[in-house]
This record gives C-alpha cells, sequence and structure tokens, in this order.
C-alpha cells in the first residue's frame, strides 16, 4: 500500500472510530436509566462498541507506525 493509500485508509478508521465513541456515549447513556432486558441489551452493546473501538485504535496505531516507516 502506498503511503497515500494508508493516509486516507487512517483517515477513515479515524472517522469511523468517531462515529463509534458517538455511538457508546449514547448507549451508555441509554443503559444507566433502562432496566430488565432492555438494560441487559444495551450493556452488551456497550461491550460491543468498546471492544470495536479498541479494535480501531489499534487499527489507527498500526497505520500511523506504517505511514511512519512509508517516509
Amino acid at each position: 500500500m502506498s503511503r497515500e493509500e494508508l493516509i486516507a485508509r487512517k483517515e477513515a478508521v479515524r472517522a469511523e472510530l468517531v462515529r463509534t465513541h458517538r455511538s457508546l456515549e449514547r448507549a451508555r447513556a441509554e443503559a444507566e436509566v433502562a432496566s430488565g432486558l432492555r438494560r441487559h441489551y444495551l450493556q452488551r452493546r456497550v461491550a460491543q462498541l468498546e471492544a470495536r473501538a479498541d479494535a480501531l485504535m489499534s487499527d489507527e496505531y498500526r497505520l500511523r507506525q506504517l505511514i511512519d516507516q512509508a517516509h
């Protein structure tokens, strides 16, 4: 992958990370006030979104390293 392609991919990952963080905050807020099965569902959703955010941050870090090496 060229340096330009890596930069474009990093920007796409960063945009996805921003969207994931927004969804995560929304799910956390909803889970705080929910009860019963809805609360359980939202807590699982929070865990899924946290895992997705972690994966995206790792991917972004890896891409930054590749961009630096491609310099």
